[in-house]
């Protein structure tokens, strides 16, 4: 079984890989809820700015990738779970 911080470098992976093979009209359709998830590791972030910019399409999976690798460097074990979580969400939220 993958540990919590595992989780969250495997389903980061996978949801940038997929969102990287959505069309135009998807990736559209699905770039809110990206920029949601995202939001939301910001806010499980110790010391992370309250507002998130919204990006356009191109950007949104870029924006996601850093939010998250700024909550990794941050070395906050007891919000893992939370962003594994919403992690596998979102990837089981792609179409």
């Amino acid at each position: 079984m993958q540990s919590p911080l595992q989780v969250i470098e495997t389903e980061l992976d996978r949801v940038s890989i997929r969102v990287t093979g959505l069309n135009v009209s998807r990736l559209e359709a699905f770039a809110p809820r990206i920029h949601r998830c995202a939001r939301a590791v910001v806010q499980l972030t110790p010391e992370s700015p309250d507002i998130l910019p919204s990006v356009g399409i191109a950007a949104a999976i870029a924006q996601l990738n850093v939010v998250v690798n700024d909550y990794l460097a941050t070395d906050s074990p007891e919000s893992n779970d939370e962003v594994a979580a919403l992690l596998t969400q979102l990837r089981r939220d792609l179409p």
